[in-house]
């Protein structure tokens, strides 16, 4: 019974031991396979990490070999595309990363110019990439065809340096054609003055000699008369030799007047040649040029400015200016880019309405008018662009007169009249003008203080409202010609009506041709 019990307890204890072995066994298992499965996780999501950082770091030198072949390429030294056929001494085979930039440029500037795609915006240089890409292709464009810029930055740079050579040499031109065309206005004020000074000493000789003959001949009728009182018998012969003596005086007196006529002719010449010379046409045109005031603020309609100038200097709405950029040195370009006019004003500043807007062809000499939105207005009105208009000044009125028909104004008196009232609120006074419906030159004048006369047609009686009397259109074309030849006496510039409507902004009839 004893051995039986014990071999019993023997048994037990070893399925017991088997028992634990085995859970241990289990248990060493389970946390074995937790910690293999644990570790593949890990290594899986290392392994995404590691591809995420590959491909961030592919595109980013995708980025980074764009922008290294772009830049290249506007420096003069595109990468390869290709390996060269044949070396030249000390040139090395390009590598491949060299040769990959060459390629890839191509697809890559089409992936960088498409607006709906992505390429380099993640970057923190993206901004400033773009920056300096569209500087850049403001300088050039970049030719897909030939996988680079038109020019590079050695080739503008070289085209710059060449302007500046002609420009250099047109401003030394231009020096010498002043200074030549300052002489000839030297020798030309020289030789009048010479002239004015022979004219009022021959002058003087004259009219002395004239008063010395005069009285004499005036002594010797008067003894002729006594003579003839004195002896009736001889009279005949007496009253012979007085009339020869007055026909001698009267001759005499003719040459005078003839010899004066002909000096005032000359001086007349030398007065129209420095009036004409290259340095007067330099120092009209500066004056035409002169500004009057300029753009302080150009409103964001595009189609309003505010200017520097209001009624302190005697500013009225209703003025109008021409608009003008400024070249470099400061001065107003010859072409204007835009009419305004005077819509409100203030103590020292004024409302403008921006009116018309137009470009300079040259081709066509003409203005063509554009829209202030239009993409062809690649130079509108901005801030510091000058108001001109020479016959508007603040300090002084301006005195012209009108000669002929003029189509914007009209043939009758209410229309000249209407224009003239026009005229004077911009400060401008009509010295003379003839009036086209009876034929007479009214105003106070033409004289010396006139600056310009302004140029119309005669009339051949076929004008809307011209009268018909062929006696009153003789009488208007003859007084138009009178108008021009005490112009020309004077020395006042005529200007034609174009350049008038031009250079005063007043509005242009459309596809009306301004040239120069």
């Amino acid at each position: 019974m004893a051995r039986a019990s014990s071999r019993g307890g023997e048994s037990k204890q070893g399925l017991v031991v088997t028992l634990v072995f085995f859970i241990l066994a289990t248990i060493g298992a389970g946390v074995a396979a937790y910690y293999g499965f644990a570790d593949k996780d890990k290594i899986k999501a290392d392994r995404k990490k590691f591809e995420d950082e590959k491909e961030a770091a592919v595109a980013e030198a995708r980025w980074l070999r764009f922008q290294v072949g772009l830049y290249r390429a506007y420096l003069g030294l595109p990468a390869p595309t290709e390996e060269p056929k044949e070396l030249k001494q000390g040139e090395e085979k390009p590598k491949e990363g060299e040769l990959r930039i060459g390629r890839e440029l191509p697809g890559l500037k089409k992936e960088f110019d498409d607006p709906n795609g992505k390429f380099g915006k993640n970057y923190d240089d993206s901004k400033s990439a773009k920056t300096l890409i569209t500087r850049l292709a403001g300088l050039s464009k970049w030719d897909v065809n030939k996988n680079g810029p038109e020019k590079n930055v050695e080739e503008i740079l070289k085209d710059r340096d060449t302007r500046i050579a002609q420009l250099v040499a047109a401003e030394r031109a231009a020096l010498d054609e002043k200074a030549l065309a300052q002489k000839e206005k030297t020798d030309a004020v020289a030789a009048r003055d010479k002239a004015l000074m022979d004219f009022k000493t021959n002058t003087d000789e004259l009219k002395a000699k004239f008063d010395e003959d005069r009285k004499r001949f005036e002594s010797q009728i008067a003894s002729l008369t006594d003579q003839l009182k004195a002896s009736t018998d001889k009279s005949g012969p007496l009253v012979k030799a007085l009339q020869d003596k007055l026909e001698e005086a009267q001759n005499y007196s003719k040459g005078l007047e003839k010899k004066i006529k002909e000096l005032d002719t000359k001086i007349a010449a030398l007065q129209l040649k420095v009036d004409t010379s290259t340095v007067t046409a330099v120092e009209k045109e500066s004056k035409v040029m002169e500004p009057r005031g300029e753009i302080v603020r150009v409103h964001t309609s595009l189609k309003r400015a505010t200017i520097n100038i209001g009624r302190n200097k005697g500013l009225k709405p209703g003025i109008t200016f021409t608009v003008h950029g400024r070249q470099s040195d400061g001065s107003p370009k010859r072409f204007k880019k835009a009419d305004v006019s005077v819509l409100n004003t203030d103590a020292n500043t004024a409302e403008v309405e921006i009116s018309n807007v137009v470009l300079w062809n040259p081709d066509r000499k003409l203005y063509e008018e554009i829209d202030v939105l239009s993409p062809e207005n690649k130079d509108p009105v901005v801030k510091g662009d000058v108001l001109i208009n020479p016959l508007w000044n603040p300090n002084a009125k301006t005195h012209i007169a009108l000669a002929g028909y003029f189509e914007f104004i009209g043939i009758t008196s209410a229309q000249l009249n209407g224009f003239i009232r026009r005229l004077e609120d911009q400060n401008i006074i009509v010295d003379a003008y003839v009036d086209l419906s009876d034929g007479k030159i009214k105003g106070p004048g033409l004289t010396r203080s006139t600056e310009y006369i302004l140029r119309g047609g005669e009339l051949d009686g076929r004008e809307p409202g011209a009268p018909r009397e062929k006696e009153v259109l003789k009488e208007i074309n003859d007084n138009i010609k009178k108008l021009f030849e005490e112009a020309k006496q004077n020395g006042v510039e005529v200007m034609r009506p174009e350049r008038f409507l031009r250079e005063t902004g007043f509005a242009l009839p459309r596809r009306s041709a301004v040239v120069d």
